[in-house]
């Protein structure tokens, strides 16, 4: 405590601000924003304490900050997915062309999310392959 007296009284003006901690009567925890002040009279040194209790809204702060980071992992979680939507419907689409369509030349990831990618290579050669008989 006397460095804190030491810190108010060597400030230029003799003011200290910040958050701290109080326990109520009852046991709670209260976290207030404090401002002390130092006063001087010709015969004595006093020191004027305010405090707010501010334990709500720090509550709030923590939710909100909570609900940032749940809210980034669903946003995170969605692109993925629409990705993967996208991704499958492209499929759907070329699979839906394979009987009409020959290519010349194919280029595949073999690590296709669902499904194999020498699965997909066996798909388009199966029409080649019927249409040549």
């Amino acid at each position: 405590m006397s460095r804190f007296y030491a810190t108010l009284m060597d400030g230029s003006e003799g003011i200290w601000s910040g958050e701290l901690r109080h326990i109520t009567r009852d046991g709670r925890e209260v976290v207030v924003e404090s401002r002390h002040q130092l006063l001087e009279s010709s015969f004595q040194k006093l020191v004027l304490e305010t405090n707010r209790n501010i334990t709500e809204r720090k509550q709030a702060e923590q939710e909100r900050e909570r609900s940032l980071l749940r809210e980034h992992a669903l946003r995170v979680e969605a692109e993925r997915a629409a990705r993967s939507k996208d991704e499958f419907l492209a499929t759907v689409a070329a699979m839906d062309l394979l009987p009409t369509w020959k290519p010349n030349v194919l280029v595949s990831d073999i690590g296709i999310p669902e499904e194999d990618g020498y699965v997909l290579i066996k798909k388009v050669r199966a029409p080649i392959v019927r249409r040549r008989r």
